[in-house]
């Protein structure tokens, strides 16, 4: 009879420690898996791009873009504040008000960034499209300052990252498609990612302006897989895709990384306002330097 108590006591002690470790393994997997900020900056000029993700739970930064030379303070304030490393810094293409702060503060934080992921766009391929806006000394000094980095990743169309339960899929990137619709290569070659995290899910669409590729995304993925409930405006929201493009997408917020001056100035308005005209008219939110930093939550 003893016996039999005894192994009743131990049962339910083994039971406990399971149930204990079961806990404990739905604590570390809530930790590990908590909401994420999206944060959306003033990229330091009258157009720019600069967003980071920073997991609540565990701290994990990551960094998209970062704007221009003169943005490089404010991108280390951003940094020094989540720990003063980065997991992640996607950048979705070369020009100054996108990689600009990036090239300045490579020299500081190269052992503090953990992988680079960038199109693959290479010299040979741009400089035949090069044109006068394209910064192309941004791009040099970007591939003699990581020319013999270990943590440079190029992302190519179709590649699908998990990167601590954010599921990330690229759907643009500089490829022989790129050509078929737009020789503007610098803009064009933009990384066109989706984020999906629970419920919550962002595109981001850089620079890519050409028609024809916003067109060829639709047709390719179509809008079940491109839908977001935020975007981010390709090219600043200087409106050269149709406006079905956006009403297939059928966001609940726009993202348009430019100052209001730009957005509102009647040039603007008149020859590349369609996007900005489509929002007011159909009540939807849009986000642009004014209101940064603007935080969005993915859950």
């Amino acid at each position: 009879m003893k016996e039999a108590v005894l192994s009743v006591k131990r049962m339910i002690i083994i039971l406990m420690i399971l149930l204990l470790s079961l806990l404990v393994s739905l604590s570390v997997f809530t930790e590990a898996n908590g909401e994420w900020i999206l944060t959306q900056y003033d990229a330091g000029g009258s157009v720019g791009m600069f967003y980071s993700l920073v997991n609540q739970a565990n701290g994990m930064l990551i960094l998209i873009d970062g704007g221009w030379t003169s943005n490089a303070e404010q991108v280390k304030s951003v940094i020094e504040a989540n720990g003063g490393a980065v997991n992640y810094w996607i950048l979705t293409h070369y020009h100054e008000d996108h990689c600009g702060a990036f090239n300045a503060l490579w020299p500081e934080y190269k052992e503090k960034i953990e992988n680079v992921y960038v199109t693959p766009l290479t010299w040979n391929d741009f400089e035949p499209y090069c044109r006068e806006w394209d910064t192309p000394e941004t791009f040099k000094l970007f591939l003699e300052q990581t020319k013999d980095a270990k943590n440079i990743v190029p992302l190519h169309r179709g590649d699908k990252l998990d990167i601590d339960s954010l599921d990330i899929n690229i759907y643009n990137a500089w490829d022989d498609i790129i050509l078929l619709h737009s020789t503007d290569v610098a803009n064009n070659c933009s990384l066109v990612f989706r984020i999906q995290y629970g419920n919550t899910s962002v595109l981001f669409l850089g620079d890519m302006v050409a028609e024809g590729l916003a067109d060829f995304l639709l047709e390719t993925y179509g809008a079940d897989i491109l839908h977001a409930d935020y975007i981010q405006a390709g090219h600043h929201g200087w409106g050269r895709y149709p406006m079905s493009f956006y009403q297939t997408l059928n966001p609940k917020e726009i993202f348009l990384d430019a100052t209001d001056d730009l957005l509102t100035s009647e040039e603007y308005k008149n020859a590349h306002g369609i996007l900005v005209r489509w929002c007011q008219e159909n009540g939807i939110p849009m986000h642009s330097f004014k209101t940064a930093p603007y935080n969005v939550t993915l859950k």
